[in-house]
């Protein structure tokens, strides 16, 4: 029973949120509708060319957003941006009649003419995007330069017919004095801007496409809408209702501008997010790796110490074998310590012995004397017998003692200790 409850709040909150937006433009409606204000020809000339200025900003902005992402909505609003943004042009050029003499009558049919003229090429544009928003028509790559020539072309060549057709055609009136509706096509493209507000709002409600610019698009619709309210009590050319209508459409331009500022802003904050998180987990990652390569270099230091220690005891194991053998005379029992000397290194490759007792040499097939050496006495009954030494042919990095572990300073030294504990026997 609340789930059905929640949804329809939820509905109600869709469409009581943009009330404000409604409401606002809104509140100097009926000042301006007692107002007895008159402008002229200059005021509503800057009014356009503001108007023009914005509009063909915004155009341009967009447009720009189509060549990045080749969404064909975006080429349609920024088309009718461009027409709407050259009528408004055209109507600030023809309102500076101190530069540019026109008939007051004539301005009469040609303001009203052009400027519905303009707002329905630009609510037609909107309608013809919001159908493209729906079939997620993206234009390739290659084809978007050739896209846009060719739709702002033929947009200009259709406003430019309508334009001329409007100043040399004689047209109906457009502003009916002293009616409930003076302006009633103003009113009928205002109905087509709040259809336009109704297809956004669906549209809004799919969450790819809640972003800012489709948000400020709707509140531009918005502020159309409101334009044409205003226009569609205006009595004559230049009053209160007119130039409200003028101010009020002014902001609606502002609107796709100020969404594609803030998309951009949040496109570069979730771009800054994207890559603070990205720097974290390449931080986190070169962390591990050097946790990892830490890991496996005390897991090699481990196995090397294990394999130095295995080639120790093996030296060991075979000086206690060589002891065990009752048949071998010392002489060969001292040969074979300094043959045992090699395998027993950690170089056994660049390794060398010699046993000196009593001025006789005992000695590796490759020995030689070189200044990398470690030596350690043999003491029999408390008096030195002799000594025993361990040579490397190459050189070596410094680690312990000169190029030798502290643990074959201990190998050496356990040596000659057994050797000295064996004469003795």
């Amino acid at each position: 029973m609340e789930e059905p409850l929640i949804e329809t709040r939820n509905k109600y909150k869709e469409w009581i949120v943009w009330i404000p937006f409604f409401v606002i433009p809104l509140l100097f409606y009926p000042g301006a509708l007692r107002s007895s204000w008159v402008g002229n020809s200059d005021i509503h000339a800057m009014l356009e060319f503001g108007a023009a200025v914005i509009a063909l900003s915004a155009a341009l902005i967009i447009l720009l957003h189509f060549f990045a992402t080749g969404k064909k909505y975006f080429l349609l609003f920024s088309l009718g941006f461009i027409l709407q943004g050259t009528e408004d042009l055209v109507h600030a050029a023809h309102s500076f009649t101190r530069f540019w003499p026109v008939e007051i009558v004539r301005l009469k049919i040609f303001i009203p003419g052009t400027y519905v003229a303009g707002r329905l090429i630009l609510i037609t544009c909107i309608f013809i995007g919001i159908y493209f928003i729906k079939t997620a028509f993206v234009v390739n790559i290659k084809k978007r330069t050739k896209n846009a020539i060719l739709f702002i072309s033929i947009g200009f060549i259709g406003t430019y017919f309508i334009t001329d057709f409007i100043i040399h055609s004689p047209l109906p009136q457009f502003i009916l004095p002293g009616k409930l509706i003076s302006r009633p096509v103003d009113f009928a493209v205002a109905i087509l801007y709040l259809f336009a507000f109704f297809f956004f709002v669906k549209i809004y409600r799919q969450k790819e496409h809640r972003t800012p610019f489709m948000w400020s698009m709707m509140v531009s619709v918005i502020f159309g809408f409101v334009t044409q309210i205003y226009m569609v009590h205006s009595q004559k050319l230049y009053d209160a209702q007119f130039d409200m209508s003028h101010v009020v459409k002014i902001f609606s331009y502002l609107f796709p501008i100020f969404g594609i500022a803030v998309g951009t802003y949040k496109l570069y904050k979730e771009e800054e997010f994207t890559t603070q998180k990205l720097s974290n987990l390449n931080n986190e990652l070169n962390h591990e790796i050097i946790k990892r390569k830490n890991a496996e270099a005390e897991k090699e230091k481990l196995i090397l110490t294990l394999g130095e220690r295995v080639k120790e005891l093996n030296g060991l194991y075979g000086l206690s074998k060589l002891h065990e053998k009752p048949h071998l005379s010392l002489e060969e029992i001292f040969q074979g310590t300094v043959d045992l000397i090699s395998p027993s290194w950690q170089y056994p490759e660049i390794t060398c012995g010699r046993l000196i007792v009593k001025g006789e040499e005992f000695v590796t097939d490759n020995y030689r004397e070189t200044n990398l050496n470690l030596s350690s006495d043999i003491f029999v009954h408390g008096e030195m017998f002799g000594v025993l030494e361990v040579c490397y042919l190459e050189e070596k990095p410094e680690i312990d003692e000169g190029p030798f572990l502290k643990e074959e300073r201990n190998l050496i030294d356990a040596i000659t200790e057994r050797m000295g504990q064996y004469i003795e026997r």
